[in-house]
């Protein structure tokens, strides 16, 4: 089973590849930049193949969130089909192509295995469609809609380190290390890789104080300031933080969200944490949302 799982990655890995070496198709240019501030120039037939990709995406997430689990295995064989077909030259990084092919097949695991795990679909559906929204809307990615929860988590940690509980100080980098999980492809394919470098190294510090005997709080307290910083320049490097959030996309006005709770507990089972239980009412983004709504996110 696992030499047929690593075969399938390699040989979706490998055809994506080829078609980045092969380069852009002739047709009218667009230019753009990304979250980075790479500057890419792609074709409009490139730009539709990538909307339809999402568009799938966006139909697989809900399929996963209805149940429909015959229905969702079909639309992500559509993926993955359509993940080979699209030029990549332009759009993102050999990183940013290995994400996307890394988070189809490790859907394709889920969704496909014999018992079948509605939170762990769930987690990776919206983690897929995050990964497609930032290949089709560089310029205003979905990913940047959980800055709120993610500095909040932020702040939670560095104020249960000034209160002295190791417990609330763990929940709190435990639910951040979760939400990083889940955006990490599109944060690769938005060229973000320095860095969510940066944070993961921040995190696992925090990490190492939290577990010490006894904790070490005036140095969480510090690394929290740091890890503050660091989302800071990953949500808001190269532009003013946001005061609201703009419509995203006004060609199809659509606003849908699945509860938090699904996708964070999926999240830190993935991660394989333990460290806390919690009751939430926020939500995860999965559709983009319509009329300039700035109440979404984790």
């Amino acid at each position: 089973m696992t030499s047929k799982r690593t075969g399938r990655r390699l040989l979706l890995v490998g055809s994506v590849t080829a078609l980045l070496l092969l380069g852009s198709a002739a047709g009218c240019v667009q230019r753009h930049t990304v979250s980075s501030g790479m500057a890419v120039s792609i074709d409009s037939q490139t730009q539709d193949q990538l909307n339809q990709l999402d568009k799938t995406a966006e139909r697989f997430v809900t399929q996963v969130d209805e149940g429909n689990v015959s229905a969702a295995r079909a639309t992500l064989r559509s993926i993955a089909e359509q993940v080979t077909q699209i030029p990549y030259e332009g759009v993102t990084t050999v990183g940013g192509i290995q994400a996307l092919t890394e988070t189809v097949t490790g859907a394709q695991e889920v969704v496909s295995a014999a018992g079948f795990q509605p939170q762990e679909a769930v987690w990776a559906a919206v983690r897929l469609r995050l990964a497609t929204d930032a290949l089709s809307h560089p310029h205003q990615p979905m990913w940047r809609q959980y800055r709120t929860g993610a500095l909040g988590d932020a702040e939670q940690l560095e104020m249960g380190a000034r209160q002295r509980s190791q417990a609330k100080a763990a929940a709190a980098l435990t639910k951040l290390e979760g939400t990083l999980r889940l955006l990490q492809p599109a944060l690769r394919i938005s060229g973000k890789e320095t860095e969510l470098a940066k944070l993961k190294s921040l995190i696992g510090a925090i990490q190492q104080q939290l577990r010490s005997e006894p904790v070490d709080y005036k140095q969480v307290i510090d690394r929290s300031g740091d890890l503050n910083a660091e989302l800071k320049q990953l949500f808001d490097g190269g532009r003013d933080a946001p005061t609201m959030a703009a419509p995203l996309d006004r060609r199809q006005p659509i606003l849908w969200t699945l509860t938090m709770a699904g996708a964070v507990l999926a999240a830190l089972a993935y991660a394989g944490f333990r460290m806390y239980r919690f009751e939430t009412d926020a939500v995860v983004p999965a559709r983009r949302p319509d009329r300039g709504e700035d109440k979404i996110g984790l």
